[in-house]
């Protein structure tokens, strides 16, 4: 998520005596400070600034020093804010301490952002999931301050807010991004055309390519499904407009109009109060930044109040079980992950277009593909394993965000801001009580949830697999439609077996899911380069002779069994009760 620099900046006015707001910032690149004027953040309802005192009706601060209002429905918030501003209430100008009389702007507005309302209908806002996608993701990795608010609309809700680090990689969270909201349609479509293509190519309107082995036999081969398949899934994958209503901070929050980016700001909880769902893009730096963990703690104090509210049985009050279904974490190592499976799993198509004489380059496509998923599998098993020392050790305390990089110093006007921290906290103090409360839960109850949903099990679950190994199915349509010209249907048949079956629904997922557990076994770095690349070298040697073994035996019951199709259906059977043993846990510990 974008930082806040400033939230709020103070000078003091040594004649006044008085604290004066000159604004509140948005920034995206922690770099350009725009600040708006006073006028901008009296634009928020109930937002007092300058008056003499605060009013005692309404959950204001007492900076005087008397005690709050017992009667206000923000008790808690406003003891929260005192504490802040016992430690700010004073401020040293020029050698004389000056004290801060009258409602205080920074209490106005941790007491609104504790409320997570929106300050005015028209400020909720969302935008369409394919305007942050389009032109490869050019507002995600764009750096200029280009207006993209007119792209955003006003809404009752918001079906998904989308929570990230700006200091992350944007390639990573565009193609993760584009996996998840364009690739389900983008290999639903390349499996159509691809069946089109088969059926074709079965009536003889698509004609045959090469002569080919499949199996022990020669036939006409033709690879116009895996084409088709290919082609049709990525252009729906590019040009795939996705229509759910999501939340972009640099969408739906006006990046250069004063009062429009303090409603914006001071509305964030409203936004995620008002969404359905949060997806969580993570990636190593998402838990150091400050207004992330906002987020999350807004997002999870939200699921808590609705989860208290709707049921009657007595819960841990900061049990988040009924996060499962509207918090989705996912690393943004999975889009560009997930694609290289798939252009790996390509290969398995073009072994049938290269001669079986040419032992060496058939060997080549097997091999390859392999060590790389071992590599690419061992690489996020580790990022995995650091993520969870990275919540054993969390702290409050380690986040950072833009106002600490410049040091709390205006870069323009040398003036001395106030650090967002202090927003922050407040509001997580009012909900879950202590920063130590919150930060127990996210090391230990949210962490578990946390580790879950990006270890292998849960990020790379059956269907996954299957998405992502979508051109073997494609590949094995054109050898059932080779072997379909024969017309021999006993032939057809346990060609359908052996590809769709055994292959597609058995064999692959079976090694991909040995594959994921000989990386989490092999996921420690080496001390060098050269040696980690060795290891992964061992680890395809591991692979490969299981694939050895697979297809021995499906070679063994090929002989044993005078009928084909008793074969491959008796090779199918083992096949799926493996593949069913391999990812038996993962279909055991999803959450309900």
């Amino acid at each position: 998520m974008s930082e806040v620099l400033p939230m709020y900046e103070r000078r003091c006015n040594t004649s006044a005596g008085s604290a004066s707001i000159v604004g509140a910032s948005r920034c995206l690149d922690d770099k350009n400070v725009n600040v708006p004027n006073l006028e901008a953040c009296q634009s928020l309802p109930h937002l007092n600034i300058g008056s003499s005192a605060p009013n005692t009706k309404s959950d204001e601060l007492n900076t005087g020093g008397s005690p709050p209002n017992t009667e206000s429905d923000n008790a808690l918030a406003i003891s929260a804010d005192t504490d802040v501003l016992r430690i700010h209430g004073n401020q040293s100008v020029g050698g004389s301490t000056q004290a801060l009389v009258g409602a205080d702007p920074f209490a106005e507005m941790c007491r609104w952002m504790k409320k997570r309302e929106i300050c005015r209908p028209d400020v909720l806002r969302a935008t369409s999931a394919a305007i942050p996608l389009k032109c490869c993701g050019r507002i995600l990795w764009q750096k200029d301050s280009e207006v993209f608010y007119n792209r955003s609309f006003v809404v009752r809700n918001i079906d998904e807010f989308w929570s990230h680090s700006w200091h992350g990689e944007a390639w990573q969270k565009i193609v993760t991004l584009m996996v998840l909201k364009n690739g389900p349609p983008a290999i639903a479509a390349g499996t159509c055309a691809a069946a089109l293509a088969m059926f074709l190519s079965v009536a003889g309107i698509l004609p045959p390519l090469l002569v080919t082995e499949i199996v022990d036999s020669t036939y006409s081969y033709s690879a116009w499904s895996l084409l088709a398949g290919i082609l049709i899934s990525s252009a729906v994958f590019i040009l795939w407009r996705p229509g759910q209503t999501v939340f972009l901070d640099k969408v739906c929050i006006h990046q250069t109009d004063a009062k429009l980016k303090v409603d914006g700001i001071t509305s964030i909880g409203g936004f995620l109060n008002n969404s359905s769902s949060m997806l969580v893009l993570w990636d190593s730096s998402y838990i150091s930044r400050l207004w992330c963990i906002f987020e999350l703690a807004a997002f999870l104090q939200n699921v808590k109040v609705t989860a208290s509210s709707s049921s009657s049985v007595s819960k841990h009050p900061h049990d988040s079980t009924g996060a499962q279904d509207c918090l989705l974490v996912r690393p943004v190592t999975l889009g560009p992950f997930t694609l290289g499976v798939y252009l790996t799993t390509i290969s398995h198509g073009a072994m049938h277009l290269i001669p079986r004489t040419t032992w060496l380059m058939r060997l080549c496509f097997q091999i390859v593909p392999v060590f790389c998923s071992i590599h690419v599998f061992r690489g996020y098993a580790h990022s995995v394993h650091t993520l969870g020392h990275e919540l054993q050790d969390f702290s409050m305390k380690q986040t950072t965000c833009g106002c600490c990089a410049i040091n709390h110093v205006h870069p323009e006007t040398g003036t001395e801001i106030m650090c967002d921290r202090f927003v922050v906290e407040a509001c997580i103090r009012s909900w879950f009580g202590q920063i130590a409360i919150f930060e127990d839960y996210v090391r230990s109850n949210f962490g578990v949830k946390l580790r879950q949903q990006l270890g292998m099990k849960c990020a790379f679950p059956y269907s996954w697999a299957l998405c992502a190994l979508s051109p073997v199915l494609w590949a094995e349509m054109d050898a059932i439609s080779a072997v379909s010209r024969t017309g021999d249907s006993e032939h057809v048949t346990a060609q359908v077996l052996t590809g769709l079956v055994a292959t597609y629904l058995g064999v692959f997922p079976f090694m991909v899911a040995c594959v994921s557990r000989l990386a989490n076994v092999l996921k420690n770095k080496r001390a060098s380069y050269a040696l980690d690349l060795l290891v992964s070298v061992g680890g395809a040697a591991v692979l490969m002779l299981l694939v050895s073994c697979v297809w021995i035996l499906h070679n063994m019951l090929r002989q044993t069994f005078v009928n084909c199709v008793v074969a491959e259906l008796l090779f199918s059977l083992i096949s799926l009760m493996l593949t069913f043993r391999a990812w038996q846990p993962s279909w055991k510990n999803r959450p309900d």
